[in-house]
């Protein structure tokens, strides 16, 4: 099981802070400084899972700080897939289920292997034959929710209610994921480009901002 001590101390507060104190003054430095909000707009993008991804804070060693917003948009249920780095994550709002699973033989699926490719600086996948998966369990995952993943665990997520939220710490992405996709789907299915106007990203995470500021 992922540990805190594999994170990055500073990313890892922030998850653990419950007040979003914390997570707010992040999103403020964003907001004040053209900079860093270019540098979140490049790497922002509707991730191929459904939700949007914000990589809030990174460092030189692919450490990140990671905001992911399931909102109206958002695909309700994700495919099966592991990960290429360990995390520690927060329900920030809203209200998600997680499912278990465990891979099988079969034919109903077809597995792709996904990792990170540093020089590229993009994802790439390719096909590694058919699957099936047998759920195991399923977890409530409310806000508030502090949960850990190791990279190899493979699950899926369905959001619940409204403008779901988590934000997550994330260890190097040094593993190869697995991902479960319909059996004619295509490699260039598993990855999405990234970049969003920061305009956009700027009204995103402004409202955000607004309605954790009023929460608090």
């Amino acid at each position: 099981m992922a540990t805190d001590s594999t994170l990055d101390p500073l990313m890892t507060a922030v998850v653990r802070d419950c007040s979003n104190r914390s997570l707010l003054a992040c999103l403020g430095q964003i907001l004040a400084e053209p900079q860093r909000l270019l540098k979140v707009a490049d790497s922002a993008y509707r991730h191929q899972l459904g939700f949007l991804k914000f990589v809030l804070m990174s460092d030189a060693s692919g450490r990140a700080l990671r905001l992911h917003v399931w909102d109206s948009n958002a695909s309700v249920v994700e495919d099966v897939h592991s990960h290429c780095a360990e995390f520690v994550s927060r329900v920030v709002s809203g209200a998600l289920e997680e499912r278990h699973y465990r891979l099988a033989p079969g034919d109903r699926f077809t597995r792709f292997r996904y990792r990170f490719d540093a020089a590229t600086g993009h994802a790439v996948a390719h096909a590694d034959g058919s699957a099936d998966v047998i759920e195991e369990r399923a977890t409530l995952l409310n806000a508030g929710t502090i949960y850990q993943r190791d990279a190899y665990e493979l699950h899926a997520v369905e959001k619940l209610s409204g403008n779901a939220m988590t934000v997550s710490a994330w260890g190097p992405r040094v593993d190869e994921a697995v991902v479960i996709k319909p059996a004619d789907a295509r490699a260039e299915e598993c990855a999405a480009s990234a970049g969003m106007p920061p305009d956009a990203v700027e009204g995103l995470l402004m409202n955000i901002y607004r309605s954790l500021h009023a929460a608090t």
